[in-house]
């Protein structure tokens, strides 16, 4: 019989996946570097229109709309980013919170920069700006965000 180790100490990873793509990323827990990852189908202009208020407010998805993107292009960015950051933060939270707890501040090319609620005490001991990428394919967009959680 082979030894089985858990390796669940030692690595940590980020998984997304829809109709027709699977990602994934692997670390290193030890070196407090840590990485959410994200793929969505663009939504339709009526599923933002009857969501988007849950997932941002009007400042967010006007950064991004600034930038050339649809109405419905921001909803689904600014989703999939705030999916990554939940999937980055949580093995060092160890606690579910909203979307309301991270906010678009700033757009750069392929980069968002998020804010995260200090008012909230699940942050206390995190970066105040969690910088995500994104990308957007002809039916997709993919995000990927990480933090140095050396405190």
């Amino acid at each position: 019989m082979v030894n089985q180790v858990d390796l669940t100490p030692l690595i940590g990873g980020s998984i997304s996946h829809n109709n027709d793509t699977a990602l994934s990323i692997v670390y290193l827990q030890q070196s407090k570097i840590y990485f959410g990852i994200d793929i969505e189908h663009i939504m339709t202009l009526e599923t933002s229109k009857e969501i988007g208020f849950q997932i941002h407010d009007l400042k967010e998805s006007g950064l991004l709309c600034i930038s050339e993107a649809s109405s419905n292009l921001a909803t689904s960015i600014i989703y999939s980013a705030k999916e990554s950051i939940f999937k980055c933060l949580y093995p060092s939270i160890e606690s579910f919170f909203g979307f309301e707890d991270a906010k678009l501040i700033e757009v750069k090319e392929n980069q968002l920069i998020f804010e995260m609620n200090k008012e909230n005490p699940l942050f206390n001991h995190i970066s105040s700006y969690i910088k995500c990428k994104f990308t957007v394919d002809k039916n997709s967009v993919t995000t990927l965000c990480s933090m140095n959680s050396n405190f």
